[in-house]
């Protein structure tokens, strides 16, 4: 070897060095952590995942607001359903024999994998009234 004998190597091996820690560390002095849930300074974040379905319905006078309308939703998806309405009530998927109770004013939520494929009626239970439509595929 000539006159610069390991030092180009044990410059490398330096640098990687410092790349790792900094690599590690994230480069900042920010000792936050991320948490799951809701935070102390607001209500928790109820939209569905990327790959889910909202399905807001609003109901006034016992009819849906905007009229009864059919929601697709591919096979497998995250479904969540929510419900505002004047009057208690229980909203009722069939197919999935799934109920949420309403609180007259109050957004009620019922959060599920659409894991049946088919055309299913969202109904006000106590009055049979249809408010949707769930055409999983």
């Amino acid at each position: 070897m000539t006159g610069l004998g390991h030092r180009p190597l044990a410059a490398l091996a330096s640098a990687l060095l410092v790349f790792a820690v900094a690599a590690c560390s994230g480069g900042s002095d920010d000792t936050s952590t991320t948490t799951s849930g809701p935070t102390p300074t607001g209500p928790p974040d109820t939209t569905p995942p990327v790959s889910g379905v909202l399905i807001d319905l609003t109901i006034t006078d016992g009819a849906v607001e905007g009229g009864v309308a059919r929601h697709e939703v591919r096979l497998h998806e995250v479904v969540v359903i929510r419900v505002t309405s004047d009057e208690a009530e229980e909203v009722h998927v069939h197919g999935y024999d799934l109920v949420l109770d309403v609180t007259p004013g109050e957004p009620a939520e019922l959060t599920f994998a659409a894991d049946i494929p088919g055309v299913f009626e969202v109904e006000l239970e106590g009055s049979g009234r249809k408010v949707a439509e769930l055409q999983v595929a």
